[in-house]
């Protein structure tokens, strides 16, 4: 979708508008004047999804959690309050990066257990020495069982665990992306269960659905969430991988959607043969900023 303005204020022109995605600097533009209003939105970063469990002939394996999605704000500020003159003033702004998924990677009879991924960035602005925090990043996956996420925005899916399938990743109820699902679980070498679907965002009262599936668990093989592939949506998780095959095998949640997606859990793995694992939770989602001036 398209990133847009709120609707200007009755006697208000809009000056200069640009949304951006990465962090950087802005020079005031020289028709803006210390008597306009900045106008500010923006989404923090997806938390990550966990990895889950990766051992080595054993039972009662836990799947990672789904990342929390990245609340959503807006602020409309008027320039006075920071400015005697915009002339050559220039505005710094931190756009939130998405957590890198979690890594539990094991070779031949080692084992680990899964944990804490990597939480999404806050999105924050500076005006001549104030600092206004505009969209807050999501929480990462914790362990297996955990559910995370930050208030409004989507709670991550809870990791299942021993025999128990990957929790659903929350709806957003306002602003937020939809949290990634819960990774599946490994219940002991012969069986596993299935991961699940991430959950969905809401923007300005518009519900996005486009989280992404939850895979089959998998015997001797590799199994792979769903990327989301709707605006703010939370990645699927992966299910189990289980057996006693020669690999080398992976598990991988999937990735959450910009913006501010969480990202989906992994499954939990375990094999009785000493082969190469690794398990890997989907990616959080970068968010954005958009500076409005207006005159």
């Amino acid at each position: 979708m398209t990133l847009s303005l709120l609707p200007v204020p009755p006697g208000l022109t809009q000056l200069y508008s640009k949304t951006f995605t990465s962090s950087g600097t802005l020079t005031i533009p020289s028709n803006v004047s210390a008597n306009a209003f900045i106008y500010l939105e923006g989404f923090g970063g997806g938390g990550s999804g966990s990895a889950g469990d990766n051992y080595n002939n054993n039972t009662g394996i836990g799947g990672g959690s789904g990342g929390g999605g990245a609340a959503w704000s807006a602020l409309n500020l008027p320039l006075s309050a920071f400015y005697t003159s915009t002339a050559g003033q220039t505005i710094s702004f931190t756009v939130g990066a998405g957590g890198a998924g979690g890594v539990n990677a094991q070779t031949g009879t080692n084992s680990a257990n899964g944990g804490q991924a990597n939480n999404g960035g806050n999105t924050t602005i500076n005006l001549n020495g104030f600092s206004f925090t505009v969209g807050v990043g999501g929480q990462g996956g914790g362990n297996p069982g955990v559910a995370t996420g930050n208030l409004i925005n989507g709670t991550g899916g809870t990791g299942g665990v021993q025999g128990q399938p990957g929790g659903v990743g929350g709806n957003a109820t306002t602003g937020g992306g939809g949290g990634g699902a819960g990774g599946g679980t490994a219940a002991n070498v012969s069986s596993g269960t299935a991961g699940a679907a991430g959950g969905n965002a809401v923007f300005k009262g518009v519900t996005y659905t486009g989280g992404g599936t939850g895979s089959a668990a998998v015997n001797n093989g590799s199994p792979a969430g769903g990327n989301a592939t709707a605006f703010g949506c939370g990645g699927g998780s992966a299910g189990s991988s289980y057996g006693n095959g020669s690999g080398p095998y992976t598990n991988t949640g999937g990735n959450g959607f910009f913006p501010g997606g969480g990202g989906g859990g992994s499954g939990g793995t375990v094999y009785s043969s000493s082969c190469t694992r690794t398990n890997t939770g989907g990616n959080g989602a970068a968010g954005y900023l958009l500076i409005t001036f207006l005159g």
